[in-house]
């Protein structure tokens, strides 16, 4: 039986490398400005980020006045984040939907067409597929604008959901 499921993992395992499949996906740096800063799931220790550094899930990321850093998630989407932004990687997902908390901050998301993405705020979820959009949690203030596609938006607690095309803006209140 030992032998069986040895034998059973070595072949997955060499699956995995001959076509490539990544099981774990992970979110790189691409772009790093300024003062960056990193927090693995579980650690209370800030890292300095660096280019080329993957995140996995629960990582978070901060910036610091006049920095920002630029992410790149499977299938080559990708998440500006501004200066003064703590952002956390809830979730990559290669074939499901990867999600992302803004604490504080602004940051701007390219997500391609039939990607589902979810950014969340302290007081509002946003979903989309396909899209260019801003997020801002500042004040306790949520402010979410759609720059190209359509995004979904709720509030948390409540179970209304507003639909926002290219070019609007809703700003949600705490």
């Amino acid at each position: 039986m030992r032998k069986g499921r040895l034998i059973f993992l070595v072949v997955l395992v060499g699956l995995l490398v001959v076509l490539n499949i990544d099981a774990f996906a992970k979110a790189k740096i691409t772009f790093v400005t300024g003062t960056v800063k990193y927090q693995k799931s579980g650690s209370e220790d800030w890292l300095d980020a660096a280019k080329d550094l993957e995140l996995s899930d629960k990582d978070t990321i901060k910036t610091g006045k006049f920095s920002n850093v630029e992410l790149e998630f499977p299938e080559e989407n990708t998440v500006k984040i501004a200066q003064n932004t703590v952002l956390t990687v809830e979730q990559i997902g290669k074939d499901e939907k990867s999600s992302f908390k803004v604490e504080s901050g602004k940051v701007f998301m390219q997500i391609k067409k039939g990607d589902d993405t979810n950014v969340k705020t302290p007081n509002a979820v946003a979903g989309v597929r396909g899209t260019k959009f801003f997020v801002e949690f500042k004040d306790g203030e949520t402010f979410i604008f759609v720059v190209e596609g359509s995004v979904w938006v709720k509030r948390l607690g409540f179970d209304e959901e507003k639909v926002l095309n290219e070019g609007q803006l809703i700003n949600i209140l705490n």
